[in-house]
């Protein structure tokens, strides 16, 4: 009877398992279509949950969180009926937390307010995860069973309810299509319901309204057919380099509209249109195609690099190529230097590349400047012997390999009256496109833009610097008074390691502080949790890693983020059946357990390694997700280990154990996502196997003076912190002197310009719309001006 009832407590943990997972994957994918689509919404998203998790199994622990734990330890189907009821409304508030926040929908996600609302939205929720695991570790501890088993159970239920999940939603079918309101909140008035798709790159949303074709995604409108302002400057633009090209490739994030703008001006022109997402070509032109839009525009259908490998040398006269944000990993990536030699081989020596650049701002911010010249300055090395830059249709830099074909506004305008196609666009005007006095206006803050600067070879590419460069162009854009810059500066020293050598030092004497400070009667127990938070935390990186570099490489998050979190549920089940028959034989503090708390970071750093290295290389999505069951099941080890520790308090430790797993992982998330950008993908995670392989250390070695041992650790941090900081301010102080004995010798300083901080510097969703001030005049004399988002697409 009591291996029954155990069995009935173990169905429940795994139905809770399932339960969360699946509302986990679902408002994921909802999220990231909100509010952000790249692997920074995905760090965010899974730190706030945890973090909420954590606050759970923290409230769990107090003298009334008991009570309510040993209330639903005996009645254990209330916890998964509980989360699937709040999932309902969880789903509803992710939808209008947007408006809620005051955001128009056309306006890209601030940063503060992405990280704000992915605490908000999951406060409650993971609040009420945090109860679950306790309260089913007390029940099995009633009937004299391990409480290890209430883990690995909800392990094995997440797991077996992402696959089915994954399994679902790469065969494009949605369990919870309630996101088909995103079409209704574009499209009020739209009679018929929408197509959609689902891709790596998320859902698609398509269909009909007032005689045009939209698509939208995660980004909002990211189709829009037939478009005649900026896809047609884009393709008059391309073909005043090239008026007679035989063929052209639109790389990475050029709308469809460009090319069937193309494919009007010369209708024999053989058009490759390969997206990132390469599914998500393939899908929407079928789309179009039913809708009865004629075009012979081809989807390369495999993802761009690919197509660039397998290409011979010299196969198109035309390329556009512009890439995702740098706010992205795989924007930063497109902008290096290896990419775009890709795309140099793949050119005819007669034939062009425009590279697209974010030069679209009225105003450059010392952000924009930087990242303007990061993403520049590889392209003229790539290409030295002739470049242009047009400064209208969004900004592009035109390269070619032989000196002099590089036409500027000079030159362009003829070269496009040789179409005869001045009925379509007139010639006078594709001067304007390249916008000299622009050019020269924005020259003068960035050097790297004059086609008569020498570009000098720098040092080698940096994914994670274009990143920062990225984000911190992105902070500016929406809050115009901050100054990231001079905190990227900061933190960026000549050797490029202070930023993530000091939030190093600070991860330590967050973990050490609580078992040093604490009072001597449980400092053993904050020992093991400390420790079973760094392995977690260390776990819970390396999936994170894993994640981005698919994203980066592949842009399946997506579909394969739920398939990762899948694997690594899997993974933790196997590691925590494994761990509880090894702490079995054991007794409590045995060697065996003080040298488990040493071997076990030292494995997950062994797998860490693999999971970098095979991430880089593996040609397939499906192989690097894959790494991610390996680091889970070392990482589920740890949990019966730490539980073995204490087997005198077991029952009593499962609620602390749960809050620090869950918070560690919580602050290794928000950490990480810190670190990538001054670090790179590998210092990010060597920084937490330090850290986790030094409290193995500490519990292996010093478990009888937890304190003493962490106490040395936080005061050899503190005092490294502290010299760090003042090592700082004094590099610091001899740039700030000069500045001041110039401002007072003259009595002027240059005011920055007023347009930095107006709204329209905020960044925008979807693509362009040219401003009808006609129409808009007559709404407001009319008073029929609307304040809904929507009827901008009216």
């Amino acid at each position: 009877m009591k291996h029954f009832r155990g069995l009935t407590v173990c169905l429940a943990a795994a139905a809770f398992g399932a339960v969360t997972l699946a509302s986990q994957t679902l408002l994921l994918r909802r999220f990231l279509w909100r509010f952000e689509s790249t692997e920074l919404g995905v760090a965010l998203f899974l730190s706030s949950w945890l973090f909420g998790a954590g606050l759970g199994a923290a409230a769990a622990s107090t003298p009334p969180g008991r009570r309510l734990i040993r209330l639903l330890a005996g009645h254990v189907g209330l916890p998964p009926l509980l989360c699937a009821l709040l999932y309902l409304g969880h789903y509803a508030v992710i939808g209008n937390l947007r408006a809620w926040l005051g955001l128009a929908a056309y306006h890209a996600f601030p940063l503060m307010h992405l990280a704000l609302g992915c605490l908000l939205v999951n406060l409650p929720f993971c609040f009420a995860i945090g109860w679950g695991v306790p309260a089913f570790c007390l029940a099995l501890e009633r009937m004299g069973l391990p409480a290890g088993r209430a883990f690995a159970a909800e392990a094995l239920g997440s797991a077996l309810c992402g696959a089915i999940l994954t399994a679902l939603l790469t065969a494009g079918i949605t369990p919870d299509p309630r996101d088909a309101a995103e079409w209704t909140r574009f499209f009020p008035q739209a009679g018929t319901a929408p197509g959609r798709f689902e891709t790596g790159g998320g859902t698609t949303l398509f269909g009909t309204h007032g005689g045009t074709f939209y698509a939208l995604t995660s980004g909002g409108v990211s189709e829009l057919l037939p478009e005649g302002d900026r896809s047609v400057e884009q393709a008059v633009l391309a073909l005043s380099q090239r008026p007679y090209a035989a063929n052209a490739l639109l790389l990475g994030q050029v709308p469809l509209a460009t090319a069937l703008a193309l494919e009007s001006f010369r209708p024999d022109l053989a058009i490759t249109w390969c997206p990132p997402d390469a599914r998500y070509g393939t899908l929407l032109l079928s789309a179009v195609a039913a809708a009865g839009i004629r075009t012979s525009v081809r989807a390369a259908g495999i993802p761009p690099r690919r197509f660039l490998d397998e290409q011979p040398e010299g196969s198109f006269d035309l390329i556009m190529v512009q890439q995702p944000p740098a706010t992205s990993l795989s924007g930063a990536t497109w902008r290096g230097s290896a990419f775009i030699r890709a795309v140099r081989r793949v050119t005819r020596r007669t034939g062009a590349a425009l590279f697209a650049l974010p030069c679209d701002a009225t105003h450059l911010t010392p952000e924009r400047a930087a990242l303007l010249d990061a993403s520049a300055r590889p392209v003229r090395l790539v290409w030295p012997e002739s470049g242009v830059l047009a400064a209208g249709a969004g900004g592009w830099w035109i390269a070619a390999q032989v000196p002099g074909l590089a036409y500027g506004a000079d030159a362009a305008p003829s070269r496009f009256a040789l179409l005869k196609k001045a009925s379509r666009f007139p010639t006078e005007a594709v001067a304007l496109l390249y916008d000299v006095p622009r050019v020269s206006r924005m020259a003068e803050t960035c050097p790297a833009l004059a086609p008569t600067y020498d570009a000098l070879l720098p040092e080698a590419f940096r994914a994670e610097r274009m990143l920062a460069l990225g984000l911190a162009d992105a902070i500016r854009a929406e809050y115009p008074t901050a100054s990231p810059g001079l905190a990227l500066a900061w933190l960026n020293d000549p050797q490029g390691s202070r930023g993530s050598r000091l939030l190093g030092l600070l991860l330590v004497m967050l973990w050490a502080a609580p078992v040093a400070l604490g009072g001597a009667r449980h400092a053993p127990r904050r020992l093991w949790a400390a420790w079973l938070a760094g392995c977690g935390a260390f776990g819970l990186v390396v999936s994170l890693a894993v994640l981005y570099q698919l994203h980066a490489r592949f842009g399946a998050l997506y579909v394969l983020a739920g398939a990762g979190s899948a694997l690594y549920l899997s993974g933790l089940f196997c590691g925590n059946r494994l761990g509880e028959r090894l702490t079995a034989r054991g007794p409590s503090n045995s060697v065996t357990g003080r040298a488990a708390a040493l071997l076990l970071p030292l494995a997950q750093v062994a797998v860490a390694w693999a999971a970098l290295s095979g991430s880089a290389s593996l040609d397939a999505a499906w192989s690097v997700v894959a790494f991610c069951l390996p680091a889970g099941a070392v990482a589920g080890a740890a949990v019966p280990v730490a539980l073995g520790a204490r087997l005198d308090r077991r029952a009593e430790d499962a609620a602390v154990f749960v809050l620090a797993d869950a918070t560690g992982a919580a602050l290794a998330g928000l950490a990480f996502i810190l670190l990538v950008p001054l670090a790179g993908l590998e210092g990010a995670v060597l920084c937490f196997a330090a850290l986790a392989v030094g409290l193995g250390l500490c519990a292996a070695v010093c478990g009888a003076t937890p304190r003493l041992a962490t106490g040395v650790a936080l005061a050899a941090a503190g005092v490294l912190f502290g010299a760090g900081l003042r090592t700082a301010q004094s590099d610091r102080l001899p740039a700030q002197s000069e500045p001041r004995d110039t401002v007072h010798v003259t009595h002027t300083r240059e005011p920055r310009p007023s347009v930095a901080l107006k709204p329209d510097t905020t960044g925008s969703r979807g693509i362009p719309r040219k401003l009808d001030e006609r129409r808009i005049r007559a709404q407001l004399r009319d008073g029929t001006l609307s304040t809904n988002e929507a009827a901008f697409w009216q």
